[in-house]
């Protein structure tokens, strides 16, 4: 039986694991391991890489499932990463108030509290909002959770492609234009103003390579798809420049980057994950074992790279000294804190998104709302009421099964 899921659960988990390794090698990986490591930045390169995964899945649901639905979307996309920031913030805040009454025996980086004054925790809140900057450039605070710079990259990502559904909710139909004309204009304020470097602006790539490889997938003309790979290829190509053109020196650690090393890995990334993209496109079958299993790694993804931080907070204030014992004690509590924060908060937001993202879907959608993003069809409530005529919603239904069916092969 063919299947056009896509395995990402298993890849974001490398990535968020990735992430992980990088903020434990001052802590708990050997000196000489560590050393070796920390050029690389295998974290942020991960964290570059979730770029391009989100650009493809928010593209595609934007696309299909929230089509004519903007609102929908920004409200699930809201849903899916604000409330279990704010736990994972409550958390922090939390820990560091702890070790700000008792600093430990071992004062480091790792457990020197930010500041926990209300102004701070407010800018915190309300930091990774888009806008958020403002709270963090204008005013001296910190971020609780440092991981947290990624998320306001997220959800301004998510703001722009809302505002692109809103005129006349026709995200999907003007593919072309969207990809090429606007997302271009971005491409070209990135190359030819080097004074955006550093504001978000500078991640518009990878997001327009996720887009252009989904567009690519779906194309239904030979011409669409060659304009979308162009695209896509010219987004890469920026993506690699933009590491290569980084400064040598980490302006905070102060050791030497190895920026080749870098994009070799990005490009390794990139390649594996374009593999899996194609396998789903090429329909190969995948057991359903292994499509449940894919769907249960990818959900421990997001919490995981939430609440690493806290977890290696507690761990370098327990004073563990650095060795496999660390290593090990520091990986298997983020994984913990990550599961038990899934299983706790995560699980009881899933019906309420599953809930935003049926209403008013076509049985063709909620197919592929099951197939792409785990969601069964079962769990989706029916509306109430259809606010189209059952004839007019089959001729919906059976035009979005067309276009979604694969162009038929010339010989």
């Amino acid at each position: 039986m063919t299947s056009d899921y896509r395995l990402f659960g298993i890849f974001r988990l490398l990535l968020a694991l990735m992430v992980v390794v990088q903020h434990s090698l001052e802590l708990t990986f050997p000196p000489e391991l560590a050393a070796a490591l920390e050029p690389l930045e295998v974290g942020s390169v991960a964290v570059l890489m979730f770029f391009v995964l989100s650009g493809f899945i928010v593209t595609e649901a934007a696309s299909t499932i929230y089509r004519g639905r903007p609102v929908e979307f920004i409200a699930n996309r809201i849903l899916r990463i604000y409330p279990t920031y704010l736990i994972a913030l409550l958390c922090a805040l939390a820990l560091y108030a702890l070790i700000a009454v008792n600093p430990g025996p071992q004062p480091a980086n790792w457990v020197t509290a930010p500041s926990l004054s209300l102004a701070n925790v407010v800018r915190n809140v309300l930091g990774i909002l888009p806008g958020g900057s403002l709270f963090f450039s204008e005013m001296n605070s910190d971020f609780v959770l440092f991981v947290a710079w990624a998320l306001r990259i997220e959800l301004l990502f998510y703001t722009v492609v809302f505002a692109l559904m809103i005129p006349g909710s026709r995200l999907a139909a003007s593919r072309s234009s969207v990809l090429v004309g606007v997302v271009g204009m971005v491409l070209a304020l990135c190359s030819l103003a080097p004074q955006l470097r550093g504001g978000a602006l500078t991640f518009a790539p990878h997001f327009v390579l996720g887009a252009a490889v989904y567009y690519a997938t779906v194309a239904e003309r030979r011409s669409s798809a060659l304009t979308a790979g162009g695209v896509a290829s010219l987004a890469a190509v920026m993506v690699v420049a933009s590491i290569l053109a980084d400064n040598h020196l980490h302006p905070t650690r102060h050791f030497d980057r190895n920026l080749i090393g870098e994009a070799v890995l990005f490009l390794t990334l990139l390649s594996i994950w374009l593999a899996l993209v194609s396998v789903a496109w090429r329909q190969v079958p995948i057991p359903a074992r292994l499509k449940r299993a894919d769907r249960s790694i990818g959900d421990l993804t997001y919490p995981l790279y939430l609440f690493h931080v806290p977890a290696l907070t507690l761990l370098a204030w327990l004073a563990i000294p650095r060795g496999p014992v660390a290593l090990v004690s520091g990986i298997v509590l983020s994984a913990a804190l990550g599961w038990l924060a899934h299983l706790a908060f995560e699980t009881r937001l899933a019906r309420l998104r599953a809930s935003v993202r049926g209403l008013g879907l076509s049985a063709h959608d909620k197919a592929t709302l099951e197939a792409t993003f785990g969601v069964s069809a079962s769990e989706i409530p029916r509306p109430a009421t259809i606010a189209v005529e059952p004839a007019e919603a089959r001729a919906v239904t059976l035009a979005r099964s067309a276009r979604s069916r694969p162009p038929p092969r010339r010989s």
